[in-house]
């Protein structure tokens, strides 16, 4: 019984899920029933608008079609006009071209009997010529005939009209005229000489003249530059002090002044250049060098390169000032102050001016820095001033040669300036121990002691510490007492 009972219990709940399943599915039928049918009525929608538009371009792609073959149609026209304008045209120059072979050929047989029309012409102008230079030397041979009968008893003036005489007669023979002056002599274009060549002759004196018989008067006319002595031709020679670009600024006056022409200012510029050095560096390049400016570029790519503005750089840092030199303050500024302009670039004066100024000694170089210097005519300016002090014997700053003690006796370098370079050190131990006599100096004047100056300095000072002798005997003995004034009075120069 219990059997039946699940068995009926299942078999209605199987009915019943059947039935829920059975509406379900009905539902779930009767909605995507309804979204085909929205889809299709989409789809039918999209289809026409689509449709339509295919339509529309469809009807605009044929009325462009029709446009494109109406305009071919057009250009087909007016091609087969320009074709037919072309072969006119072609016809037209081939009997131009027919024209023209006519022209040539009795351009050229004109050409022909002209050509033996001029040969005949220069074989008589060649004969002509052979008879002018026999005339002339018979001329030449009877005038040296002459004078050879009158040079015994000549003096040495009617010997140089005579040996000038020789020389015209000579030209005469070579068709070359007497050295004229540069200034007569004009190229006369687009006329062919005997060498062959355009733009060969030369007008001299109105008479024209080949070329390649002018080079013995340019000749002559160099050595003419090189004779005056009111203005004489620069020289450079490498072991001199002249700076290469100040010589090739003077050869530029010389050749301004002189008004010497292009043809001849390279030849002068190598004669500017002595010495067995520079001679030999001007066979070197003269093969290469056609013009002046070609010299200028090389002859200051050799004696004024990088590397020779580089060492006098490095001397415009480093020299010092040395008394045997026998420069004077001022004088050795302006040295290295020149040096210093030629450079590139160029420095300011302020760099120039500070640079310089470690050349001095100390109490110069304090006069410099406290006068704020900016300008190299105010660095002389002080400079001398400090050797006019010197010379009144109120400033010892530099300590001239002639209150110094010997050096040697000493032991000493023969040196002092190689000296110091090699030991730097003692330059800056120098000026400490100077500060600090200095400080005591003033010390003592406080205490009311009359002391040597405290600003002044002498060859003790500047003297290396090891060098100096354990005794104070060897002090100038000649040096002028210094009151504290006196050591205002030099300290004053930097104000």
């Amino acid at each position: 019984m219990e059997n039946e009972k699940l068995v009926e219990q299942f078999r209605l709940e199987n009915q019943k899920l059947s039935q829920e399943f059975s509406r379900k599915l009905q539902a779930e039928t009767s909605k995507v029933s309804c979204q085909v049918r929205q889809l299709q009525g989409d789809t039918e929608r999209e289809l026409q608008v689509v449709q339509e538009k295919l339509q529309g371009i469809s009807s605009e792609f044929e009325t462009r079609l029709e446009q494109q073959s109406r305009s071919n149609q057009e250009l087909t026209g007016e091609l087969s006009g320009k074709v037919l304008e072309v072969r006119t045209e072609v016809i037209h120059l081939a009997n131009d071209i027919e024209i023209l072979k006519d022209d040539l050929v009795k351009r050229a047989e004109d050409l022909e009997k002209r050509q033996g029309e001029s040969t005949a012409q220069l074989n008589k102008a060649a004969e002509a010529e052979k008879l002018g230079i026999e005339r002339k030397f018979e001329l030449l041979n009877s005038a040296i005939d002459k004078l050879k009968d009158k040079l015994a008893g000549v003096t040495p003036m009617t010997c140089g009209t005579e040996v000038t005489q020789i020389r015209e007669v000579t030209n005469a023979v070579h068709g070359s005229p007497t050295p004229p002056p540069t200034a007569n002599m004009a190229r006369i274009e687009n006329v062919q000489c005997s060498c062959n060549s355009n733009s060969c002759s030369v007008c001299v004196n109105g008479v024209a003249v080949c070329e390649s018989t002018i080079e013995p008067v340019r000749h002559h006319s160099a050595n003419s530059y090189l004779s005056c002595a009111a203005f004489p031709l620069p020289q450079f020679d490498k072991s001199s002090e002249v700076n290469p670009i100040f010589h090739l600024n003077q050869l530029d006056e010389f050749m301004r002044l002189r008004s010497v022409p292009k043809t001849l200012q390279l030849s002068l510029a190598f004669k500017s250049i002595v010495g067995a050095v520079g001679k030999q560096w001007v066979a070197t390049v003269a093969r290469n060098l056609s013009d002046y400016e070609q010299f200028k570029v090389a002859f200051s790519g050799n004696y004024w390169s990088k590397s020779k503005q580089s060492l006098v750089r490095c001397s415009l840092y480093q020299d010092r000032c040395n008394p045997r030199s026998g420069l004077s303050l001022s004088s050795h500024f302006l040295k290295y102050a020149t040096m210093a302009s030629y450079l590139e670039p160029r420095p300011s004066d302020t760099e120039v001016t500070e640079a310089v100024t470690h050349h001095f000694p100390v109490m110069v170089q304090r006069a410099m820095i406290g006068s704020h210097l900016s300008t190299v005519g105010e660095a002389l300016d002080l400079l001398k001033r400090v050797e006019m002090m010197e010379g009144d014997g109120s400033y010892q700053g530099s300590n001239p040669v002639t209150h110094q003690p010997d050096q040697t006796s000493r032991g000493n370098p023969p040196s002092r300036e190689g000296y110091e370079r090699s030991r730097p050190n003692q330059y800056y131990a120098r000026r400490v121990q100077y500060d600090r006599r200095n400080e005591y100096c003033r010390y003592d004047n406080r205490r009311g002691h009359l002391t040597r100056g405290g600003f002044g300095s002498s060859a003790r000072d500047m003297e290396p510490v090891n060098s100096r002798p354990a005794a104070g005997n060897s002090l100038n003995p000649h040096a002028p007492t210094f009151a504290s004034t006196d050591g205002r009075r030099a300290g004053d120069l930097g104000n």
